[in-house]
């Protein structure tokens, strides 16, 4: 048996998101030793989210052949408005908003201390501690997945608006853009994320485009994942590459945007839309910076894209289950 399954000093960390529940579980210096995914199924209500969340948890935790007794704290990493101090999250997929007890009903369910927070500031400040060092005294980050989130870490501390980061996730690039749930038009979440995406991609073949998205063995273009963009953007598909391009030149707004109000040293971008991007659309993001601000054009923050990949919220979340125990620590 590795010597590390011998000690009693393990973090769970778990993403809810739009469509997975991804989990980890990591050592205190913050060493991936297992991990897992299934779907998030939120359409089964409440009391089902909360039970597969505490069950991608043990999965992960099985996964690295350790026992849920050596897990000390977990962390919950959500889409959506949450309330980290009393472990609240509210989700919105459907017309009825869910309510989502995460803290007390996962400290039942798992006997563990549970920290929960807006997957946004979880990712960054992942990213903050694992991939820059706090080197940036202020770090802005914008991951762009199913849906698109926000967050800023200065000194190894989240930021927070006022009110919920719906503020940064939610804020209006383009007032003439599409409506989104949120009750405004032209947000970056709905411009940006993979559910406005694939909006945009019925309303375009509702009007006759064609794309190969369709033509795949996909049942509903509500299926495509980030992978399957991916794939259509090599083949050259013009549809794809029409979206991914007006998502990409909305993020860089974003960027633009936000930093001009939020005044990072560095911005990181990520998610799966973000890993999705071929690098000519990569390099779209930053010319779209400029356009915006050009009078910042070359005293803007430096942007990077993360390498967490995938991982970058679930690690977050595993980070901040550490300082419930180990509050010194970074």
């Amino acid at each position: 048996m590795p010597k590390h399954r011998e000690f009693h000093d393990y973090y769970v960390g778990v993403e809810l998101g739009g469509t997975l529940i991804r989990s980890g579980v990591f050592s205190p210096d913050m060493d991936c030793l297992g991990e897992a995914k299934i779907s998030a199924k939120t359409y089964r209500g409440e009391t089902a989210i909360i039970h597969r969340l505490a069950r991608c948890a043990r999965d992960a935790v099985d996964e690295a052949d350790l026992s849920f007794s050596q897990v000390r704290a977990l962390g919950v990493a959500s889409i959506g408005a949450v309330d980290p101090v009393n472990g609240r999250a509210w989700l919105s997929p459907g017309p009825q908003p869910l309510r989502l007890p995460l803290k007390s009903a996962l400290e039942e369910s798992l006997g563990v201390p549970v920290a929960v927070e807006e997957s946004g500031n979880a990712a960054t400040l992942a990213s903050h501690l694992l991939e820059f060092d706090v080197r940036p005294k202020r770090l802005l980050g914008i991951f762009v997945g199913y849906g698109a989130s926000v967050g800023l870490v200065e000194a190894g501390e989240i930021c927070r608006p006022q009110g919920s980061n719906a503020a940064w996730s939610h804020r209006v690039i383009d007032p003439q853009g599409p409506p989104c749930f949120c009750g405004q038009a032209g947000c970056l979440d709905v411009l940006s994320s993979r559910r406005g995406i694939i909006q945009r991609l019925k309303s375009a073949v509702s009007a006759g485009a064609t794309t190969c998205l369709v033509a795949s063995p996909l049942k509903d273009l509500a299926e495509i994942r980030n992978g399957d963009l991916r794939r259509a953007l090599k083949r050259g598909d013009p549809l794809a590459r029409a979206v991914m391009e007006e998502a990409a030149v909305n993020i860089g707004r974003a960027v633009a945007q936000l930093s001009a109000s939020l005044t990072p040293e560095s911005v990181v971008l990520g998610g799966g839309i973000v890993e999705a991007l071929t690098e000519p659309l990569l390099e779209l993001i930053g010319k779209s910076v400029r356009e915006s601000e050009p009078h910042r054009a070359t005293t803007g923050p430096e942007i990077v894209v993360s390498q967490l990949g995938d991982s970058a919220a679930v690690a977050g979340a595993a980070i901040l289950a550490r300082r419930l125990t180990q509050p010194d620590r970074a």
